[in-house]
């Protein structure tokens, strides 16, 4: 888990050692154990490194073939990489090293760009082969590690991160209105292959991209299912669940540093760590769970009872409202764009908590995407795959107990039952809900003002209206949740790992049937029923359990004057011609009073206008 940057000098020129040093002095979070640099002709690399498997100084970045030809720098972890060097070296392959470095590399030159397809992880990497002068570059199936990149002055440039290369090319920091947009009213940044600044991309998930002089060609070398498999029994489905899910978390244990857990009282995480402890019955290991000062009991008691239980050293993490802009400014200099998830704030203050002692943290992130965990976002999208089939006593009763669960429930209520319908049935009712029901559209004004809605639309072919909403919710959406955990985690030199995301149980996931995951019983019943026997059914039978939820509602009502108004009603802000101030003082009047809740969106216009000064005001522009 490391820091990768890079230039390719299109036009011929040689890469100026100076150039990466610059790039990689602003990546040292994410690898502060070690750093390198190469250059050669058109190309440099650089690599910080954060040393997780084979420690030695040999396993150091970039690293280079035995003669001399391929250098890689790379980010990540290939699990898998234990099985692959055997499989090399019966192909004749040497190795040097523990390294699954070394293993990458040495699949590159044995299967060249196919090698990925062999890959079980999560990575971000560069390839550059001096002999044909070829750049290969490739992101993981999920996109959970980042690979931003740029086209300027005749110069490919990549990197970890977009603060590396504004560090080469300041005058990039112009910002991208449309992704800007979509973030403030879809909740979208990082699952797009724009950014927030307009001329740096991002490298898409599942593709691969070659650079040449010729210039630069990308491809994508994975998908998702195509079809549902409607001969598996449920019965099956179950045994297979067990066991990838079992082997995802024994080949993500491959480590040579302290591990630990994000841990909280849902079945996700919960389930994680009871297969953390059977497949290590004698290893230390650590959990870590998020509370709120208002509220100790949260979370708390019940992920410690699992810590006490399986005997991991358990600690309660604090998250409170002091200091909320300056942390939240801290947490926008790493994610890089506005954002839409107040669980930001627990994450970053369990991340801080746990670099003290922990490299390595397994998460449950993930499943609900797999399985339709959320019964309040997916229970629309079962009763159209119901109702398109016909079955109307399924779909009646579906309807009824999603109903009752969302009505009794003090964050939801009715409202929020009509309204997470309405979304689902209709495509184009974000619009309208934001224009008539929120009303915050009339927000967004000047460069922000009439910009087009991204399209949700999935090329699968499933028939299955269930599995294309989770398809969509795990190729866009799940990025942002998986953007800003890598950001978090490496501005305290964590590696992140998360078993749901293993690509055998995601495609064998996505080819079960809707009626699986969500039903009447509520959200993620098959996930449920496969964990009977390893999470206990107090656990299993929570269907009201919310993940990392944050009080930001509370606090901003309760400190307008410190977390608000300093920061969105300013000469600074009305100046950027992209908020109707105004109209954006009743909506937080609105909240503060307690006629509405607009927390949610307070939160994006504060990360928005935070992100503009921190990467495009001059004076407060960070390197």
């Amino acid at each position: 888990m490391c820091g990768i940057a890079g230039i390719y000098k299109l036009d011929g020129s040689s890469a100026a050692e100076n150039e990466i040093v610059a790039m990689v002095e602003t990546l040292s979070h994410r690898g502060p154990d070690a750093s390198g640099r190469y250059c050669d002709g058109p190309v440099g690399l650089g690599h910080t490194r954060l040393a997780i498997i084979d420690l030695i100084e040999a396993s150091n970045q970039p690293f280079v073939s035995l003669d001399g030809r391929y250098h890689l720098t790379y980010n990540g972890e290939v699990f898998n990489y234990i099985e692959l060097r055997s499989e090399l070296e019966l192909l004749g392959a040497t190795f040097r090293t523990h390294s699954d470095t070394e293993v990458v590399l040495a699949a590159y030159i044995q299967w060249g760009p196919d090698c990925v397809k062999r890959f079980n992880g999560m990575w971000a990497f560069a390839i550059y082969d001096r002999e044909t002068r070829k750049l290969f570059c490739s992101r993981d199936r999920f996109g959970v590690k980042p690979f931003v990149y740029a086209v300027h002055k005749n110069t490919f440039v990549f990197a970890s991160e977009a603060k590396a290369i504004l560090a080469l090319y300041p005058e990039l920091r112009v910002p991208d209105y449309t992704n800007i947009s979509h973030c403030l009213r879809q909740n979208l940044t990082s699952g797009l292959e724009s950014t927030s600044f307009q001329n740096i991309k991002r490298l898409l998930p599942s593709h691969n991209l070659m650079v040449t002089g010729e210039g630069i060609e990308k491809t994508r070398f994975w998908d998702y299912p195509k079809k549902v498999d409607r001969s598996i029994t449920k019965e099956a489905a179950i045994r297979k669940i067990r066991e990838l899910l079992n082997d995802a978390v024994r080949i993500r244990m491959r480590s040579d540093v302290p591990i630990g857990l994000t841990l909280s009282s849902g079945v996700d995480s919960t389930a994680i760590a009871h297969l953390m402890r059977r497949n290590n019955p004698q290893d230390s290991l650590r959990s870590y769970t998020s509370f709120y000062a208002s509220d100790m009991a949260s979370e708390t008691d019940v992920a410690e009872a699992t810590s006490q239980e399986l005997k991991f050293d358990f600690s309660s993490v604090a998250c409170s409202s002091d200091q909320f802009i300056e942390r939240l400014r801290k947490i926008i200099r790493h994610v890089e764009s506005p954002h839409s998830a107040p669980a930001i704030m627990p994450l970053w203050e369990i991340m801080k908590t746990a670099s003290v002692d922990t490299k390595v943290m397994l998460e449950g992130q993930g499943a609900d995407e797999l399985f339709g965990g959320y019964l309040t976002i997916y229970f629309g999208h079962a009763a159209k795959e119901l109702l398109r089939k016909g079955r109307l006593i399924s779909l009646t009763k579906l309807l009824w107990a999603s109903y009752r669960t969302i009505k009794s429930h003090p964050q939801w209520g009715r409202s929020y039952f009509f309204s997470s319908l309405l979304r689902a049935l209709f495509q184009g009712s974000h619009k309208w809900i934001r224009q008539f029901g929120r009303g915050d559209e009339s927000v967004y004004i000047g460069p922000l003002k009439d910009i087009a809605d991204y399209s949700f639309e999935t090329d699968s072919a499933t028939d299955d209206c269930l599995n294309r909403k989770l398809q969509t919710a795990h190729h866009i959406e799940l990025v942002e949740l998986l953007h800003y955990g890598d950001a978090i985690s490496m501005a305290h030199s964590i590696e992140s790992r998360m078993p749901f995301m293993d690509y055998r149980l995601v495609e064998f996931a996505f080819r079960l049937p809707a009626e699986f995951k969500v039903n009447a019983e509520g959200g993620k019943q098959i996930l449920r029923e496969a964990l009977e026997g390893v999470v206990s059914d107090s656990i299993l039978d929570n269907q009201r359990k919310l993940g990392f939820t944050t009080p930001i509602s509370n606090w901003i009502r309760q400190r307008p004057e410190q977390v608000v108004y300093p920061i969105l009603f300013t000469e600074r802000c009305a100046a950027r011609g992209i908020f109707d101030i105004e109209r954006m003082k009743t909506l937080v009047a609105r909240h503060v009073a307690g006629d509405r809740d607009y927390g949610a969106l307070i939160f994006r216009w504060l990360t928005c206008e935070l992100w503009f000064q921190e990467f495009i005001d001059p004076a407060t522009a960070t390197e």
